[in-house]
């Protein structure tokens, strides 16, 4: 009889894969490449909320997950370690949209290709970085797309859309809207395909914000109480100082910045915040069986990177100020 072998591409294309969550498969092969944590693997306590958006969106039957965060929330790293992941657990197609080619540049030296050569199961499967795609040794293809071109968006059927920071997408009359134009390369394969979408809101009618509203459901972190233990979702209307002032220097430089509990009126310190986010919990607003489109509303204020005082001190600038611009940055 003929006998005839697989090349080791076609083995780990064709390979039987136990399903593992995300959060997992990154706390085994990812190394974070900045930040405090450079260095080291990947930890799900050090941003407790970031697991459950990542493994909602390595769940069997969920298409799309939305992630509307702020600033220094570590929304990017969940993007990048689902990038990785699938060259390991999901081979095929794959496609990274960003604003332009400067950004995709910079973010593919800096971030990309770093943390692809530090991961063991995604190193060997590295073959050639270009500028317009990273190619696998088991012929598969992360494409890198720029909004602005719309030759990039067209013509590429994909299995899996990674949409960065897509409230800064511009849309160039007579092209086209990008955001629908990169989904529409994910339909030839809809019966398994997934798309993460990443993003800070900019304006009240950003296409982020309109994307949670079209999600089958949306999740809000709840932390628990350090001293009552009742769950309750972070809000600005919790933020309180610890004495009376009306400078915002002051409550940087004296770290005056607290959170009052909405049940028993405790008041948390940056620790004890830290805390309370350590036991929280992801709860939808309206849940709905087996969602396929989910959607994350992730504030800074629940990360540990951003202390209480530096957000009520912005809270007190912003009430003092007439500025529209910097009332949207807040």
């Amino acid at each position: 009889m003929p006998s005839f072998r697989f090349t080791s591409g076609e083995r780990h294309v064709f390979r039987r894969r136990a399903h593992i969550s995300l959060s997992v498969w990154a706390s085994q092969n990812i190394v974070v490449k900045d930040g405090p944590y450079a260095g080291g693997r990947y930890r799900r306590d050090v941003n407790p909320y970031l697991a459950g958006i990542m493994d909602t969106w390595s769940t069997p039957g969920v298409k799309e997950v939305v992630v509307c965060g702020s600033a220094q929330t570590g929304k990017t790293l969940v993007m990048h370690a689902a990038l990785a992941y699938c060259v390991d657990m999901r081979p095929g197609p794959r496609m990274l949209a960003m604003q332009d080619d400067d950004a995709i540049s910079k973010v593919v030296a800096n971030k990309l290709t770093p943390m692809f050569r530090a991961s063991p199961p995604v190193r060997t499967q590295l073959r050639k970085v270009r500028a317009t795609r990273i190619s696998f040794r088991d012929g598969t293809n992360l494409f890198l797309a720029s909004a602005q071109s719309q030759g990039q968006r067209a013509s590429i059927s994909i299995q899996d859309l990674f949409l960065d920071e897509e409230a800064l997408y511009k849309q160039i009359s007579g092209q086209g809207v990008p955001v629908e134009e990169f989904r529409e390369r994910t339909r030839s394969y809809d019966h398994k395909s997934k798309i993460l979408r990443v993003s800070k809101p900019i304006g009240g009618d950003s296409c982020i914000v309109q994307a949670l509203d079209e999600c089958d459901e949306v999740r809000h972190f709840h932390v628990r109480c350090p001293a009552c233990g009742s769950y309750q979702p972070m809000t600005e209307t919790g933020l309180a100082l610890v004495e009376k002032t009306s400078n915002p220097q002051e409550v940087m430089r004296r770290k005056l910045g607290r959170y009052r509990c909405s049940t028993c009126k405790f008041l948390w310190s940056d620790y004890l915040r830290d805390q309370a986010v350590a036991h929280g919990r992801w709860e939808a607003e309206a849940p709905v069986p087996a969602p396929r489109r989910i959607g994350f509303y992730l504030p800074a204020i629940l990360s540990k990177s951003v202390s209480l005082s530096e957000i009520m001190a912005a809270k007190m600038r912003v009430e003092a100020s007439d500025s529209p611009e910097d009332k949207q940055q807040y």
